[in-house]
């Protein structure tokens, strides 16, 4: 049984995506824009409005390959879009409860910082609409941003304004921490793979940081170790966790 506000899970047609597989694709379309001849604008690309639902999904698998590697699960993490409108994404880890196969679910919000302060981006968004009380919020720093940020500090003053759900996080590709420019050992190559990497920051109810390298996910995924789809079947006494076998993806909602 699904609580009330999860009830559209009962859509047989969720497919459930691997977030390496999600990473890998994004940047594999940005690619072939590039190796087609065409003059690429970034920014323009980026901040399109026919950009805003690949970048939710995008963001969130960003998110889902920092908890496999802060808490790896035995089915893995899995991400998802669907037509309702909150959540802008899912977050699953399948489990296994008395012998049933079920589904440890969170519902995503996502909110890109551009201009003003992050404090009133995070703001901004919650006051728009009334969302579950363990809502995952993910605030992504914008590449457009050149600021200096204090992480601390941000957490501080969001966690002063009592916020109406527990788990903020805020998400950055591109950050890279001082101690590590300062760092005259390293290559070039090198400062260039710890600019790749994804740091996640939870800034709410406790402060955390992680920093990791998706190419590890995205190698893994390419492997072919590791399974690109999932779906839940219900059907039957016994309902279980389906791999899909597409030989084309099944498309996000």
């Amino acid at each position: 049984m699904y609580p009330q506000h999860l009830k559209y899970l009962h859509d047989k047609d969720i497919v459930w995506y691997n977030p390496g597989w999600i990473y890998h694709d994004f940047w594999k379309r940005y690619r072939e824009l590039e190796s087609d001849g065409r003059e690429v604008d970034f920014e323009k690309i980026w901040f399109g409005r026919e950009m805003k639902e690949n970048k939710e999904i995008y963001f969130t698998a960003l998110a889902a390959i920092c908890f496999r590697k802060i808490d790896p699960q035995e089915e893995n993490w899995w991400v998802t879009k669907v037509k309702q409108d909150p959540p802008d994404a899912l977050i699953l880890t399948p489990i296994t409860i008395d012998d049933r196969k079920v589904g440890r679910v969170r519902e995503i919000e996502i909110v890109e910082f551009i201009t003003g302060t992050v404090e009133e981006t995070i703001e901004k968004k919650l006051a728009k609409k009334s969302y579950q009380k363990d809502t995952f919020l993910f605030c992504y720093l914008s590449p457009k941003t050149m600021e200096v940020f204090s992480f601390r500090e941000i957490s501080k003053n969001i966690l002063d304004k009592n916020p109406p759900i527990e788990n903020i996080f805020l998400l950055a590709t591109g950050i890279v921490p001082e101690s590590i420019i300062l760092n005259k050992e390293l290559s070039e190559e090198e400062l260039i793979k710890e600019a790749s990497k994804i740091t996640l920051i939870q800034i709410s109810p406790f402060y955390n940081e992680v920093r990791v390298d998706p190419e590890e996910d995205r190698i893994s995924f390419l492997s072919g170790n590791e399974t690109a789809y999932l779906r839940f079947d219900e059907r039957g006494k016994d309902p279980n966790w389906r791999k899909v076998s597409e030989s084309v993806p099944p498309p996000i909602k």
